[in-house]
């Protein structure tokens, strides 16, 4: 079965060449671990702290470092970082995130959180919406 990155990775690929590869180059030349996530690990700061000084920072780097912060988090902690992962504005970069955390949770709500991923994913290429009509009368 293929690991749910490996998916979301397939429909960035396939959707838009130019911007998969420039995430690509990102993501090999960022480290893999999180600042704020090492100070939670050593007990320097809250995890609710870290994701408070997290949520300043602009969608890619808070979609890029929500998961590692979510490996360090308690329980409640990581209701929020789903929630503020949710309310991430770019949709890729929405939909990475929800992937990369959806590999963290349990089977039932693994499953939710990659469909909203997917829906996220493919919701942007349905074209432009239609402005709404309204009558005068």
């Amino acid at each position: 079965m293929p690991k749910i990155d490996d998916i979301v990775q397939t429909i960035f690929q396939k959707s838009y060449p130019s911007f998969f590869l420039f995430l690509m180059m990102a993501q090999k030349s960022m480290p893999n671990h999180s600042e704020k996530a090492r100070l939670v690990r050593h007990g320097k700061m809250s995890s609710r702290q870290a994701l408070h000084r997290l949520r300043f920072q602009d969608d890619f780097s808070l979609g890029r470092r929500l998961p590692n912060l979510f490996d360090v988090a308690d329980a409640k902690t990581q209701i929020a970082i789903l929630e503020t992962a949710e309310g991430i504005g770019d949709d890729w970069v929405k939909a990475d995130a929800l992937g990369s955390l959806s590999e963290r949770l349990p089977e039932p709500r693994r499953t939710e959180v990659l469909d909203r991923a997917l829906a996220d994913s493919t919701s942007s290429h349905a074209g432009p919406k239609q402005p709404e009509v309204r009558s005068a009368y």
